[in-house]
């Protein structure tokens, strides 16, 4: 499955280059969701996590365990499946 741009609207996912932005606003109801993303010979697992019912912000990126920047994941083409997970939460803390 390739970003489209019905994901890059509803989702707040959108592939530049080799990296994607993930920026989320979900209704503050949802817990969270979970997406595959194939990218070339990779598998990214997308979870995002929405702890405190909120509609947007990301507070927390990790890619494979590692803090990352939610604005610009880098993206692999190595054959392995990785996992991002995004957690949203308040801007005040």
């Amino acid at each position: 499955m390739d970003v489209s741009s019905g994901l890059e609207a509803i989702l707040g996912f959108k592939k530049k280059g080799n990296s994607l932005i993930i920026d989320p606003v979900i209704p503050p109801e949802w817990d969270g969701f979970e997406i595959h993303y194939q990218f070339s010979q990779s598998l990214y697992v997308i979870r995002v996590s929405n702890p405190e019912h909120v509609a947007h912000h990301v507070v927390l990126a990790f890619l494979d365990g590692q803090p990352v920047n939610s604005q610009g994941i880098p993206l692999v083409d190595d054959g392995q499946e990785h996992r991002i997970e995004i957690t949203l939460g308040n801007e005040d803390k």
